[in-house]
This record gives structure tokens, C-alpha cells and sequence, in this order.
């Protein structure tokens, strides 16, 4: 039977030097910066979210994992700075809270782009929060679930419009239809059976009524709910980050080789220089030594024939 402590993660290892430590593998985070531009503004944030939360990301923008120079920045295309800042509130929140604090329109913006860049678990929480707000119309179900490929929402949009007592209005039918041009008249059809008391199931009908776009909404749906692929893409990102990590200690193996095969150069040059003053010592000792015999020789021999002022010559 397993414990608490089976599931949790182990530490991996590292080699500084030679004393081994150990890295917690969910908060010993190797982290760099990254700069974007949307419209005129730049943001500055880590690079680890986007690692962790979406490899299509990084890939798309080709996110390095080192330093960016400020200077370079990442441009994001078409994507409104106020989106952007709304997108990073949740990703990267400034302020410590266990439930995210955003409006409807920042979390519109979060679904949008976190759909668009395929942070799916960043997805499922703004779809969530939209969820939890009951703020949605009708309308925006159906087009932001047409979006961001949102089925259900599609269906109980359609549905809720069926089932009301007021009529379709021309904005709301402009807006439905901006990319489907039958949909309005199929939800007045729908309607006018629904009144006239000829429909069972309004959901069912819908279900059926725009089940070719219901089953390619769905089927793209799934690509972001696939847990398979999430799990694939962490796995990638974890091999991928282990192949930096022993890239990183074969560096720091080979420039710790490097320093200690400098440190052995520079002993020998040490010793050979110490030798060698060693030596010149020892020469000029002998030269000492040799003067100073050849000094007392000389110094005998004049005692032995020299004239003395008393005797003459000895």
C-alpha cells in the first residue's frame, strides 16, 4: 500500500564541485526572463509557465531556455495589450490568492488566448471561472463556444435561445451568423415548432437541427481536453529539461577540469620556479664557497713569502 510520501517527488542530484546536492524537482526552479511586445507595450515576465503550461508556445515563438536580451523582443501579432496583461494576471498572478480575482472580460481574454497558445490547464480554469460567473449571454455561448471550441456551450446557447419567450433581435442575428449564415433561421424554425407546441426536447432538436457543426466543434474540443497529450507534452518538456540539465553539469564538469588542470599547471610552474631559485641558491653558494677558498689560499701564501719589517725576509 502507498503512502503520502511514495507519491511525492524525489530530488534530483547535481555535482558543484565535488559535494553533491540535491534539487527539489518542483521548486528549484532554473528560470530565465523573457520579453514580449504586444502593440506598444513590452512585458517582462519568467519563462517557466510557458515551459510548464504550453509547449505549442514556446515552439510557436521559440522560447529559449536562457537569457533574452530586452532589446529582442517577442512580438505578438494582433494579440490587444490589455488581452495580454489579462492573459499574464492569471498565468503569473501578482498578488497571493488560493481563487484568482478577475472579471468577465479578463477571463474572455485568458479563454481566448490561452485557447490560441494551448495552455489547456490555464483553458479549463478561465472556462471554469466564465462558468461560476453565469454571466455569459446566449449569443456570446454560442460564438465564443464556436471560438475557442466550446461545445456544450454552443448547444445550451442555441438551446436558451429556443426556449425564450423574446424574439431573435437583428444584432443578435448578425452576430450568430457572422460566420454561419443559416443559424438564425434554423433557431426561428426551431422556435416556431417549440410555440406551437410540436417539440419534445429543444436541446435535442439542436443536438440534431446543427449536428454536423456540433461533431467538428467537438472533435477540435477534444484536442484540447486529450489528457494523453498533455501528459506527452510534459513528458517532452521533462526530457527536455533533463538533456539541458546534464548538458549544464557536463559544462560545469568540464570547466571545473578545466580550473583544476590550470591549478596543476600553475603548481608545476610553482615547483619548477622554486626548483630553480633553489638551484641558482645553490650555485651561488658554491661560487661563495669557492672565492671564499680560493681568498684564504691566496691569503696563506703571502703569510708564507711576504717580508716582515722586523727580520727582513722570513
Amino acid at each position: 500500500m502507498s503512502t503520502s510520501e511514495d507519491n511525492e517527488p524525489g530530488p534530483s542530484t547535481s555535482k558543484l564541485g565535488e559535494t553533491e546536492l540535491l534539487k527539489d524537482e518542483e521548486y528549484f526552479m532554473e528560470d530565465y526572463f523573457v520579453t514580449f511586445k504586444a502593440e506598444d507595450l513590452l512585458f517582462r515576465v519568467p519563462t517557466h509557465r510557458f515551459f510548464n503550461e504550453s509547449p505549442d508556445f514556446v515552439e510557436i515563438y521559440n522560447i529559449k531556455a536562457h537569457a533574452q536580451d530586452i532589446s529582442d523582443p517577442i512580438i505578438l501579432k494582433q494579440v490587444p495589450h490589455n488581452d495580454f496583461r489579462n492573459f499574464l494576471k492569471a498565468l503569473y498572478p501578482l498578488s497571493f490568492s488560493l481563487q484568482l480575482s478577475l472579471s468577465k472580460e479578463e477571463w474572455l481574454s485568458v479563454l481566448t488566448l490561452s485557447s490560441e497558445w494551448r495552455f489547456l490547464r490555464l483553458r479549463d480554469t478561465a472556462k471554469g471561472e466564465l462558468e461560476r460567473l453565469s454571466s455569459l449571454t446566449s449569443v456570446e455561448q454560442i460564438c465564443l463556444g464556436r471560438q475557442v471550441r466550446i461545445c456544450h456551450w454552443v448547444i445550451q446557447g442555441f438551446t436558451d435561445l429556443v426556449r425564450r419567450d423574446a424574439t431573435i433581435s437583428d444584432d443578435e442575428a448578425i452576430a450568430i451568423d457572422c460566420d454561419v449564415v443559416t443559424t438564425s433561421y434554423k433557431l426561428f424554425r426551431l422556435r416556431e415548432l417549440r410555440i406551437a407546441g410540436r417539440l419534445l426536447s429543444p436541446m435535442a432538436a439542436v443536438e440534431d437541427t446543427f449536428k454536423e457543426e456540433l461533431e467538428r466543434i467537438r472533435s477540435e474540443e477534444a484536442n484540447f481536453d486529450n489528457e494523453e497529450i498533455i501528459k506527452m507534452q510534459h513528458q517532452a518538456l521533462k526530457i527536455e529539461e533533463e538533456e539541458r540539465m546534464r548538458e549544464e553539469e557536463e559544462e560545469q564538469r568540464r570547466e571545473l577540469e578545466k580550473v583544476k588542470r590550470a591549478e596543476a599547471e600553475m603548481a608545476a610552474k610553482m615547483e619548477e620556479e622554486k626548483e630553480r631559485e633553489e638551484a641558482e641558491r645553490l650555485s651561488r653558494l658554491r661560487d661563495t664557497l669557492a672565492r671564499s677558498k680560493k681568498k684564504k689560499k691566496n691569503t696563506s701564501g703571502s703569510s708564507q713569502w711576504g717580508f716582515s719589517a722586523n727580520s727582513g725576509w722570513d
